[in-house]
């Protein structure tokens, strides 16, 4: 649910389809507003609005919805439903986050909605009965935590945040929106 990962979700996109077999790559979730209980107000949707643009602007990656009405702005859902897709699949589930991604800033849905998450999940295979299971599972809410703390800990100050591990432990690579080819560029470096 962040607009700034979304905006460089091509970038990576970019990286796994032409560098794919030369790195290996994954992804950690920072959660936003992951303790949110009210809605969206007036106030805040205007500020989105703008941000939205900018990312937007500078991005080039569309942002068609408004703010839904009456929505929650808070991401643990959403992870929530990520992780369990991780765990269920064996791998990081790029392209689930992408549908998310699109389905929230293109389509304007509140993919906190459990019945959403979870006819997601069948589009990408998965049996509603074993996703629903593993977004209740406490094993899944303790690791989503716990990835939570993580991220805060790698510096992860501005999202979306791209770490390197060359075998030393991860370290911050770029924090904040950079294109595939800058990435690559500073890859090579490492």
């Amino acid at each position: 649910m962040c607009s700034w990962c979304f905006g460089m979700s091509r970038e990576i996109e970019t990286l796994l389809a032409e560098d794919g077999d030369r790195y290996h790559f994954d992804f950690a979730l920072g959660g936003i507003n992951v303790d949110a209980e009210r809605p969206v107000s007036d106030r805040a949707r205007t500020y989105l609005q703008r941000l939205w643009r900018s990312v937007e602007e500078t991005t080039g990656t569309q942002f068609a919805a408004q703010v839904p009405t009456g929505f929650i702005y808070n991401s643990t859902p959403a992870c929530r439903a990520v992780h369990a897709m991780r765990e269920l699949r064996g791998a990081p589930p790029f392209g689930y986050l992408h549908a998310l991604q699109q389905a929230f800033f293109q389509h304007g849905h509140d993919i906190g909605a459990s019945d959403l998450l979870a006819g997601m999940a069948s589009d990408f295979g998965v049996a509603r009965a074993d996703f629903v299971a593993a977004c209740e599972s406490p094993a899944v809410e303790a690791r989503l935590r716990r990835e939570f703390a993580e991220s805060r800990r790698y510096g992860t100050n501005a999202l979306p945040s791209v770490l390197v591990d060359g075998g030393d432990g991860p370290r911050l690579l770029a924090g904040g929106y950079v294109s595939a080819a800058v990435l690559r560029e500073t890859l090579a470096t490492c």
